[in-house]
């Protein structure tokens, strides 16, 4: 979501403000089957007794979507998603709004901005667009055409990868360092 309001915005109102963009595995088009995938996981808030449990729920999650493979860390990412219930039961900590929006943009077509390729063309600064080689969000194709129109974004794919990498590695960090520099 960062990403989308990052090249609306800069194609809009942060456009005077707005240096460089970096979008993590998204663009204007976005496939359908990664968002049914996001709904379904998001769309019914876990209820376990355990942390033990929301790790072994989340543990393949982070894995695959992210590529983290650090146990530590991941163990990490679930305690702090998570909150205990005024019963006393463990659940995902998340504004469960973003998957309402969701539903509503993606599932009925509900639409109330601009073109979002118009928007993307527009941007005036410079863009990397980092891709996790396995996203079912981001296509290649979708990739190849960004890398080829509007501000011409340059590219970075990270391998063993989904839909997002998390940016938490020596190669993934160096990536936005130089971009930045």
């Amino acid at each position: 979501m960062g990403g989308m309001i990052g090249y609306i915005g800069g194609a809009t109102v942060l456009r005077p403000y707005m240096r460089r963009l970096i979008l993590n595995d998204i663009g204007p088009t976005i496939c359908p089957d990664a968002i049914a995938r996001i709904i379904a996981t998001f769309e019914k808030p876990l209820l376990v007794d355990t942390m033990m449990e929301m790790e072994a729920k989340y543990t393949p999650y982070y894995k695959n979507n992210f590529g983290i493979q650090d146990d530590a860390y991941i163990r990490f990412l679930v305690q702090a998603g998570s909150r205990r219930t005024p019963e006393g039961k463990w659940t995902s900590h998340f504004d469960p709004k973003i998957v309402d929006m969701l539903r509503t943009k993606f599932n009925t077509g509900t639409d109330d901005m601009d073109d979002p390729w118009t928007l993307y063309d527009s941007l005036s600064c410079p863009v990397l667009t980092i891709r996790g080689a396995n996203s079912d969000l981001l296509s290649e194709a979708s990739l190849q055409k960004m890398a080829a129109s509007g501000p011409k974004c340059k590219t970075v794919v990270f391998q063993n990868v989904g839909h997002a990498p998390a940016m938490n590695t020596p190669e993934q960090i160096d990536v936005v360092m130089k971009f930045f520099s």
